[in-house]
């Protein structure tokens, strides 16, 4: 089955100022799900999140399980007051990675989420998102606008972009690559400290 890589986005880039609530914080969640909400309702299915996060003197992955897009899913990965897990990433597909790759067609409804702090104790940014929608869906499309909009004041924006682009770049008669869903993939799993030399030291 082929997949329709050359399926144009609108894609909002923002970059969060250190100083702004953690998205990751229930706290914070809990405002941003309802925004998000028109966006991931116009999907052909159920939007799935994943995370990346870590525990413990080694670094090692936490494994949620399946996260659903409702309350006790969202309580699996958010973060309270108490949480010891690191958290680095969140990633929600409408619909999920599988059913897209049986489909042979991207999702309706990307958001990435990262956190640059991560890595370095005083970041330029810290919150980092993705949100990404067909470009031919003109309903989703003025709704990512206002997502976006949002989103800017909560992460109080350092850098707010807007671009239109293929879900992936042609490579080769019949591959792709530099695909959208794998940026914040590569940005984060390619540095995972699980990963790194001194992993399990």
């Amino acid at each position: 089955m082929t997949f329709d890589f050359e399926r144009q986005y609108e894609v909002h880039l923002l970059l969060g100022d250190p100083s702004a609530p953690e998205l990751w914080h229930a706290d914070s969640w809990r405002e941003i799900f309802p925004v998000l909400q028109p966006l991931a309702e116009r999907a052909r299915g159920a939007p799935i999140t994943t995370s990346n996060q870590y525990e413990g003197a080694k670094n090692r992955p936490v494994r949620f399980g399946r996260i659903g897009w409702d309350d006790k899913g969202h309580a699996k990965w958010t973060h309270r007051a108490d949480t010891l897990r690191r958290f680095l990433s969140a990633e929600v597909w409408a619909p999920s990675r599988a059913a897209c790759a049986k489909g042979g067609v991207p999702p309706d409804f990307l958001f990435t989420l990262w956190n640059q702090a991560f890595f370095s104790q005083n970041p330029t940014f810290r919150d980092t998102v993705l949100i990404a929608v067909p470009a031919s869906d003109a309903v989703s499309v003025q709704a990512c606008n206002t997502v976006s909009e949002h989103l800017a004041k909560t992460m109080r924006a350092k850098f707010h972009g807007c671009m239109k682009r293929p879900w992936g770049r042609r490579f080769g008669p019949s591959m792709f690559t530099d695909a959208l869903g794998r940026y914040a993939h590569d940005r984060t799993v390619s540095n995972r400290p699980d990963r790194s030399p001194d992993a399990g030291k």
